[in-house]
């Protein structure tokens, strides 16, 4: 039987929620004493007027085992010809992988991808689900699912809850702005025979230990259980370098994975992903496009970007924000008009370092800097007016076609490609939402 242990978490910063757990493995498990677990949320969207607030407080066992159900979306929602998957949903007890393994017997020879939105849970429930799915060779990747009959600021709610459990398809939002998978959910997320971690994404590692409240792990009983994750990352194709860095982290503390890392430890080796445009009402109407990109010049890294559309000072006027990661030792630059080729159609766009006409697109910025001020990261924001015409420019949006950002760099850093093509999937219905609310 699984057992919970009552833990709280503190809300230290809005995109980096604690969850901590007191996970004890059943009798099958040899190691015979209780893991915890802690695993990061990216947590829900901040205020209109972004500050720094009280750390709230809530309890791990408020987030109920993981439930799987078929999940169907708008076209393309989790992938360009993907409209429905697997959605994973909470902590993985020890009875995880029977449900999973139940529920594809259900589905035949259908394969469907499996996104997590997971604080982690019972380690060999954990390794048991990545080997379930390898051998199923499903796809993997992290986002928050979100029924269409559930109120998604009130996600845990008893009537959701029993809404996923009843063996129903639903439709449901593809979210992925809202990321958890941290703790075993990685080890379950490695299992997949593909890796997608959306832009902005980030995966939280540390080491195995003991209930507090129960006598430490033995030396024999932690490399007992070392052995049994280098195995599984030996038997999926990756090296034990990941299960080392995270034995370097405490058990009661967590280390969030960035991309340059995917690539490195072999979670994600994508050079590029992007999600598809989707409209957010609150706090403020906008379209949002994320997106990452890798880049080699003397070194290789990966960078996420955000591309925000907004109401524009004047009801017919579309303002535009671009927010590109920097890293740590890299200069912030003054911005330089940005290109947009669509359709053999191009317009420059003037763009202003942080000084957006829209009110809106201030607001954004600033919810930016908010959600990371937790790690560090640094930024280059730049806005500014579409002109006249662009919409048609780009073939009125046509989900079928791509358009294409050119931006250029004074300082000759190469920190991004010359230019980054991106998909239109999602933009034309976003859009229209847009303007009905600008209007």
């Amino acid at each position: 039987m699984l057992a919970l242990t009552p833990c709280e978490f503190s809300d230290v910063a809005p995109m980096a929620v604690v969850w901590r757990g007191i996970v004890v493995l059943g009798a099958a498990l040899t190691l015979g004493a209780a893991l915890c677990f802690h695993a990061a949320a990216e947590p829900a969207k901040p205020p209109a007027a972004p500050q720094k607030t009280e750390p709230g407080k809530a309890k791990f066992e408020d987030i109920p085992e993981i439930v799987f159900y078929v999940a169907k979306g708008d076209s393309n929602a989790c992938g360009l010809g993907c409209d429905q998957w697997i959605a994973a949903d909470g902590k993985i007890d020890t009875g995880a992988p029977e449900r999973l393994r139940r529920m594809l017997a259900k589905l035949g020879k259908r394969r469907l991808p499996i996104f997590f939105h997971s604080p982690g849970g019972a380690l060999g429930a954990s390794l048991e689900l990545g080997r379930l799915i390898r051998q199923q060779k499903l796809v993997t990747g992290v986002a928050r699912t979100i029924p269409r009959s559930c109120d998604r600021d009130n996600f845990y709610d008893k009537a959701c809850q029993a809404l996923k459990r009843a063996g129903l398809e639903l439709m449901s939002e593809f979210d992925t702005d809202v990321l958890m998978c941290s703790s075993g959910c990685v080890y379950a997320l490695i299992g997949g025979t593909e890796r997608l971690v959306p832009p902005w994404g980030r995966l939280g590692i540390h080491s195995h230990g003991s209930n507090p409240n129960a006598d430490p792990l033995s030396p024999a009983a932690l490399r007992l259980g070392n052995s049994w994750i280098d195995d599984f990352l030996r038997e999926m194709g990756l090296d034990v370098t990941l299960r080392v860095e995270a034995t370097a982290t405490p058990f009661n503390s967590m280390r969030m994975l960035h991309r340059d890392e995917f690539a490195r430890f072999g979670i994600d080796t994508r050079k590029f992903g992007e999600a598809a445009w989707r409209y957010q009402e609150k706090p403020h109407p906008r379209v949002v496009k994320t997106f990452f990109v890798r880049t080699e010049n003397e070194q290789v890294f990966h960078r996420s970007a955000s591309l925000v559309l907004t109401c524009g000072a004047g009801n017919d006027t579309t303002a535009l924000g671009l927010a590109r990661e920097v890293g740590r030792s890299e200069p912030t630059i003054e911005p330089s008009p940005l290109t947009i080729k669509g359709r053999g159609q191009k317009f420059d766009i003037v763009m202003k370092a942080d000084q957006p006409t829209s009110p809106n697109l201030w607001w954004y910025f600033n919810e930016i800097r908010w959600r990371w001020s937790f790690s560090g990261t640094r930024f280059d924001l730049a806005g500014g007016l579409l002109p006249n015409g662009w919409y048609e420019l780009l073939g009125s949006g046509r989900d079928a076609e791509t358009f294409e950002i050119i931006p250029t760099f004074p300082d000759k850093s190469r920190r991004w490609p010359a230019s980054v093509t991106l998909a239109m999937s999602g933009f034309s219905a976003a859009y229209t939402k847009l303007r009905k609310a600008c209007d």
